[in-house]
């Protein structure tokens, strides 16, 4: 069994009263996001500044996940944190838990970030996949009807970029091999 440190990294200075499904710009003030941002996730440690605490008392490595418009998760970009930990870590993996395929309209993309990240982090990084949920299907304006489905042709594009040499199509759902 492996063991990851995991945060939702909470917006924590948002009044519970509130009580509302997303933050409003004004509700978050830059001096207040930048101090919640900065602490989270904790990677220094009193031992030794190349290693994160977490891998110091156990730890397997880091998780990190992203959500959007939420106050219950600040981090909205889990490949730029996974870059950003895997320049100031040097052993824990990085977990990516995960990346919401369905709404990202450039799979190419996600796959170059996540490439990027691993290569950034020495080879450290792990990819997960989620779908999301509805509060992100919302902020993103995509229809939930075709989540499942965004899904697996996010998925199966991703697997394609880091599997197969290119140049290639993709048109849809249908490869097609660049001769």
């Amino acid at each position: 069994m492996k063991l990851y440190y995991f945060s939702e990294m909470p917006h924590h200075e948002y009044p519970d009263e509130e009580g509302a499904p997303a933050i409003p710009r004004c509700a978050w003030p830059s001096p207040t996001a930048s101090s919640t941002v900065r602490r989270r996730p904790p990677t220094t440690s009193a031992i030794s500044p190349s290693t994160s605490w977490p891998t110091s008392v156990g730890f397997d490595g880091l998780m990190i996940n992203e959500h959007h418009s939420t106050p219950s998760c600040v981090n909205v970009g889990a490949n730029m944190t996974a870059a950003v930990l895997g320049r100031t870590t040097t052993r824990a993996k990085l977990l990516i838990l995960g990346n919401i395929l369905p709404i990202e309209d450039n799979p190419v993309r996600m796959a170059e970030q996540i490439a990027m990240a691993d290569l950034i982090s020495g080879g450290r990084v792990l990819s997960g996949f989620v779908r999301g949920v509805g509060v992100e299907t919302w902020w993103a304006n995509a229809n939930p009807v075709h989540n499942r489905e965004r899904f697996e042709e996010c998925h199966d594009l991703i697997m394609k970029c880091w599997t197969e040499p290119g140049p290639f199509r993709w048109e849809g759902g249908t490869i097609t091999s660049v001769t």
